[in-house]
């Protein structure tokens, strides 16, 4: 059963997403977000948002 997920990225990975629409297929890219959403170029990475603890410790 197809869905589609909803996930804030940000203005270049959109971007980039839109050039890759239709590379190897035919398709095109339809973005559905808010006007206020186009403002933000870039969101921090998930690595910064995170708590790298438990990943620094299991790799010790």
């Amino acid at each position: 059963l197809p869905i589609i997920e909803t996930v804030q990225i940000s203005r270049s990975s959109a971007d980039q997403r839109t050039g890759r629409a239709g590379r190897t297929a035919p398709g095109y890219c339809v973005r559905l977000y808010a006007e206020t959403d186009l403002t933000r170029q870039n969101i921090e990475p998930a690595s910064l948002r995170s708590s790298l603890d438990l990943v620094v410790l299991r790799i010790i």
